[in-house]
């Protein structure tokens, strides 16, 4: 950037260092000596521990598979809204289906919800206690079961030629496990 000329700009990469000597230097003060006019902070920065030595030492460090979770409900929540506005979409134009449309516009709604209520302060960074960690972590499965499910009803009726013989049952076993 700094060989081009139209930009106007000059970058230098420095070091922590190199900042607060450009610091010192602006306001000609010698190094080590603190700056007048300048905030500064002071107290503990140890890191969270809800536990004995167990710290949580920042958001890429502490409870990954929640993360994982976090995302995974994201995809998943995603495309059963995409699929639940082509299902809308089409019963609007053509009446007389038996899909559940409130049932699952209230699924979505509660899945946002809890994805929102995990991506606050303190879910999704890690800083939560153990127990708090297990209830978002039982609302996100829940969520993203019940994306699951609108998923595949969505995908049933929309392929369906006689969307007239489609029928949903919640008692109906989403997979069916062989033993």
């Amino acid at each position: 950037m700094n060989s081009h000329p139209k930009m106007k700009v000059d970058i230098k990469f420095g070091t922590l260092s190199d900042y607060f000597n450009a610091i010192y230097k602006k306001h000609k003060i010698a190094p080590g000596d603190p700056p007048p006019n300048i905030p500064s902070l002071s107290g503990d920065f140890f890191t969270y521990a809800d536990r004995d030595d167990h710290y949580w030492s920042g958001y890429y460090t502490s409870r990954p598979f929640q993360k994982v979770l976090d995302r995974e409900m994201e995809h998943q929540l995603r495309g059963a809204e995409i699929l639940f506005f082509l299902v809308s979409r089409y019963l609007k134009i053509h009446d007389g289906s038996k899909f559940p449309l409130i049932e699952f516009m209230q699924s979505l709604v509660n899945a946002r919800r809890n994805l929102a209520l995990f991506q606050h302060h303190d879910g999704i960074t890690g800083t939560s206690k153990d127990v708090v960690v297990d209830d978002y972590g039982d609302r996100l499965l829940t969520a993203m079961m019940e994306m699951k499910r609108l998923t595949t009803e969505s995908i049933t009726f929309l392929m369906m030629k006689e969307k007239s013989k489609y029928s949903y049952s919640k008692e109906k076993p989403m997979f069916n496990v062989v033993s």
